[in-house]
């Protein structure tokens, strides 16, 4: 029994330890996906989020779960205590080590993460061990501390959904207190702006064009949620701001809604609309409406700036009537109410020339990398302006202000000379396949790493067979770095005459790195697109 005892108490001990790293790992993909329940579920349909449940360690405990029923009847509860006992030796080790390295997924420390954090791994231990002190079964105590491993992922998502009113309850709170603070703003000028890509660069680009006439507010990087918007009017909105320059993110048709009736928007800008999170939509159809609810809910006296370039919003907007009066083309394909011409993509900088309706014209030249939507995301920036009272000149004179650092990709070289690419931050199908024509400008061989897209719903083969065939166009070698997609972009990369070699799948950063080592020189270019591995960059960028 003493033997048993030390089994039970060092099994319990390689157990706890191994569930920190669980509870951190399952609130890092919740946070990842922003609470959205219809998100996190999502993560399951792809190859990755499969792999946690199809894991040698998981079904090792299924299996050693039902055996327990086998050693009871049999007798042999010893010997299946100490296959417990050495499986969970070797994932706390393993955790430990991770967390000692730092190379454990852990959520960003917010007060919300930090909450869920403690309930959920304080409350695990007090129904384990508040079980084993009813029960006082050492045996039992050892098949519950498997039942509850094999559940954590259900039982941190429990707690995640059982707290939700309580968070909800603080959310709607800050909401209240944001729309009041924003109601008492009554000669504010709010500009929305929404779309599945190109958002984020043209709130930037919106900003410091207007920063050089009035006084601007704008949602700090990654603030386009409910409370992000809530937040940045009641922290960082001041009497003294006359416009406000406000990015509009949503995972559903309401998301979009609810930030307008936050934020009061009397100009909406909608930059483009794509297959984007359709798997959390549910269609392309339910995308659409979503991003349109921003004109839907436009003062009658506003002004939309739609982009008409996109099939979507160009399709929608011929079909509908809105409250808002004064809606506003862009595009830089046809003539409409602000467009583009002579544009010119080069490695450090766009140029290209504006017209108007209304007779005005100038000529850009701005150092930003990357292709066309940079292009067509100035010029949604620059038709806001123009509705706010800039003109061209006045406009054309602001972009000087902008430079490579309001870029969405960054350009970097190794001490080797390898060229590296940055645009790890995100993809989308426009993006990726722009990225793409940009890697195109750079002589000597071109690489891609890159994983799947995710959230793509019913349009994610055609997708990923759209990027292989680009990237067989355009690429020497094609390093993917998750299986989802992996046959389709392999299919398109084929059909363009890319050699089969020259696609490989790897998720492993030293690996990575070491295929790049050995397939390029001094001059060659990498592009790293979306979410790649981490730590990928530190080293490629330290290659000599």
């Amino acid at each position: 029994m003493e033997i048993l005892a030390i089994v039970v108490s060092l099994s319990a001990f390689f157990w706890t330890a191994k569930q920190l790293k669980a509870v951190l790992f399952w609130l890092y993909l919740w946070q990842l996906k922003d609470y959205h329940l219809s998100r996190f579920i999502a993560h399951f349909s792809t190859v990755k989020g499969r792999q946690i449940f199809a894991s040698k360690a998981f079904l090792l405990k299924i299996f050693l779960a039902a055996a327990f029923f086998a050693a009871t009847a049999f007798k042999f509860l010893s010997w299946w205590s100490l296959a417990l006992l050495g499986l969970y030796a070797a994932e706390a080790l393993k955790a430990l080590a991770a967390l000692a390295l730092n190379k454990a997924k852990k959520p960003v420390w917010t007060r919300k993460a930090m909450m869920l954090s403690v309930f959920s791994f304080g409350l695990a231990l007090y129904f384990l061990y508040s079980f084993f002190l009813i029960h006082h079964s050492s045996f039992i105590f050892l098949q519950w501390l498997l039942i509850l491993d094999i559940l954590m992922p259900v039982f941190v998502s429990g707690v995640i959904l059982i707290l939700q009113p309580i968070t909800v309850f603080f959310r709607n709170r800050i909401i209240v207190k944001a729309k009041a603070k924003r109601s008492r703003f009554k000669d504010l000028i709010v500009v929305g702006i929404t779309g599945s890509c190109g958002k984020s660069s043209a709130k930037e680009f919106l900003a410091v064009i207007l920063s050089q006439k009035y006084k601007v507010a704008r949602t700090p990087k990654n603030q386009n949620s409910e409370m992000g918007i809530s937040r940045t009017i009641l922290n960082l909105l001041k009497p003294e701001h006359q416009i406000f320059v406000c990015e509009m993110g949503g995972y559903n048709i309401q998301g979009i809604e609810l930030l307008t009736k936050i934020a009061k928007p009397q100009i909406g800008v909608l930059t483009q609309i794509n297959q984007q999170h359709s798997a959390t939509f549910g269609s392309q159809e339910n995308i659409v409406k979503a991003k349109f609810k921003l004109i839907e809910n436009l003062p009658e006296n506003g002004a939309a700036i739609l982009n008409i370039d996109n099939e979507f919003i160009k399709k929608e907007a011929s079909c509908r009537k809105f409250k808002v009066k004064k809606i506003k083309k862009y595009s830089v394909k046809e003539e409409a109410d602000v467009w583009a011409e002579n544009i010119a993509i080069k490695k450090d900088k766009v140029s290209f020339e504006v017209f108007s309706r209304d007779g005005e014209f100038a000529k850009f030249e701005i150092g930003l990398p990357g292709g066309k939507p940079i292009v067509s995301n100035l010029l949604s920036a620059i038709a806001a302006a123009k509705e706010l009272k800039m003109s061209l000149a006045e406009i054309q004179k602001a972009c000087q202000k902008i430079d490579a650092s309001f870029a969405p990709i960054a350009v970097k070289q190794s001490p080797k000379g390898l060229n590296i690419i940055d645009s790890s931050y995100s993809a989308n199908p426009e993006g990726v396949l722009a990225d793409l024509d940009y890697l195109n400008l750079w002589v000597g061989k071109k690489i891609v790493v890159m994983p799947s897209l995710i959230e793509l719903g019913s349009a994610v083969k055609q997708v990923h067979k759209d990027i292989g065939k680009k990237i067989g166009e355009v690429c020497d070698l094609a390093i993917i770095t998750s299986r989802d997609g992996l046959r389709e972009i392999k299919a398109g990369a084929l059909k363009k005459g890319l050699n089969p070699d020259k696609i490989i799948y790897s998720e492993d950063p030293q690996k990575i790195v070491e295929i790049i080592k050995k397939e390029t020189q001094g001059g060659d270019t990498v592009l790293l697109e979306g979410r790649v591995p981490e730590g990928v960059l530190k080293i490629l960028a330290k290659i000599k």
